[in-house]
């Protein structure tokens, strides 16, 4: 292993280490806030967690080391994955969701649950983050071609 390898190592492991101490110390108050058990809040964090740095190593390999990144993996970039990351984030607070419906239980149990902690609900409003966002990418992609076709017609016009 050269020190390249050894160093990335070490700074990946530095950083899971610290996600999950950060995750730890602010579950309690997150609970306290949300209204719920410890290890429902940790679980959420630590999902949210995982996202957001996922979500900053790919906006890093964006802006960063641009050609090398590119031909390597051309497709994983932030403009394609970021509806994923963000369904993935809405996600993540279904243990926070299903700990706020069981300590409602009594109230549950004569309604059949609440729609909003219900697996349909989660999956029907991360579908549509998804294809929103997806649409969103196709909307802006649309935009620009349409506004750089225009600028260079107007540009081959004046010359």
């Amino acid at each position: 292993m050269n020190k390249t390898e050894k160093s990335d190592f070490q700074n990946l492991a530095t950083t899971i280490i610290g996600v999950v101490l950060f995750t730890s110390l602010m579950a309690i108050p997150f609970g306290e806030v949300a209204g719920v058990a410890y290890k429902a809040s940790f679980q959420t964090l630590l999902g949210l967690n995982v996202v957001i740095c996922l979500t900053l190593v790919l906006i890093g390999f964006e802006f960063i080391d641009n050609n090398i990144y590119r031909q390597q993996l051309g497709w994983c970039r932030i403009q394609t994955l970021w509806p994923i990351l963000l369904s993935t984030a809405w996600i993540c607070f279904s243990p926070t969701l299903d700990a706020l419906e069981i300590q409602q239980l009594p109230i549950a149990i004569k309604i059949g649950g609440f729609w909003w902690a219900a697996w349909y609900t989660k999956l029907g409003v991360g579908l549509l983050i998804i294809g929103t966002g997806y649409a969103i990418n196709y909307l802006v992609k649309e935009l620009y071609m349409t506004i750089t076709y225009e600028l260079a017609a107007r540009s081959t016009m004046h010359r």
